[in-house]
């Protein structure tokens, strides 16, 4: 759909884990997890009147040929008190040549939501947590965040491209599906958000953006010339595993 107006639709109903716990689960036994084999990590952080846990598994020989063995594992867990929210596990996380595991940035851009991503296994994705605990899931990895703390945009991580945005404020997924164009950084900029479709090569000093409709909720793809982003333009990225030092199944 080069040069062509994408419509999005709303997809309104996002995916809660309230009180559930997934019908793969295996609790963590710390007895399963030899010290001479597996690296353990636990963070835990406070959220509201939550606690959040997050425990990853790291395989310590990445050269070991037995079917049984895996290179990540993880568990969030959501806990009020004694009494546990919600519990998702991620069995085999392969960090198919990026990064793998979950992953918190070390501030978040409102208090009013948790927010947690995931990489690894061509399918990233974005886990916020509300203030009732609610756990929403949708596409993603890395997020933008608008200045005013109301729009967070999140990129697939994946070999396809996707894209979900949020809305912090009414704690509501704007959109998030599989689009045509790759995205890169995004920027608000008179007056619009939009992100710098990646491309292989710029001609004619143009680059293609596409721009997110918020009142129309649709993208539309057109070509600028390529010093229009400003760099103080730019939205605060989160998550940003190339930068982060715990990239790899938390270490």
């Amino acid at each position: 759909m080069k040069n062509a107006t994408i419509l999005l639709i709303s997809f309104l109903t996002a995916t809660s884990c309230f009180g559930q716990t997934p019908d793969n689960y295996e609790p963590f036994k710390s007895s399963d997890y030899a010290t001479d084999k597996y690296q353990i990590k636990l963070d835990t952080s406070k959220f509201s009147k939550f606690k959040i846990e997050i425990r990853q598994a790291k395989l310590l020989n990445n050269k070991t040929n037995s079917p049984s063995d895996f290179y990540c594992r993880g568990w969030l867990t959501v806990k009020q008190g004694d009494k546990i929210i919600t519990e998702q596990f991620f069995k085999s996380i392969e960090s198919v040549g990026g990064c793998s595991g979950l992953f918190i940035s070390d501030t978040q851009p409102s208090k009013d939501c948790f927010i947690i991503s995931k990489f690894g296994d061509y399918d990233g994705r974005i886990f916020i947590i509300d203030t009732t605990g609610k756990v929403t899931e949708k596409m993603g990895g890395i997020f933008y965040v608008s200045k005013d703390n109301h729009y967070l945009f999140s990129s697939y991580d994946s070999d396809l491209s996707g894209l979900t945005i949020y809305d912090l404020n009414k704690k509501l997924i704007l959109f998030s599906d599989t689009i045509e164009p790759y995205l890169g950084d995004w920027y608000f900029e008179d007056q619009k958000y939009f992100a710098i479709v990646n491309e292989d090569e710029i001609q004619d000093n143009k680059i293609k953006i596409a721009t997110y409709d918020l009142i129309q909720n649709k993208l539309t793809i057109s070509s600028v010339d390529k010093d229009y982003p400003k760099t103080d333009n730019k939205l605060k990225v989160h998550n940003n595993y190339q930068y982060a030092k715990d990239c790899n199944c938390g270490n």
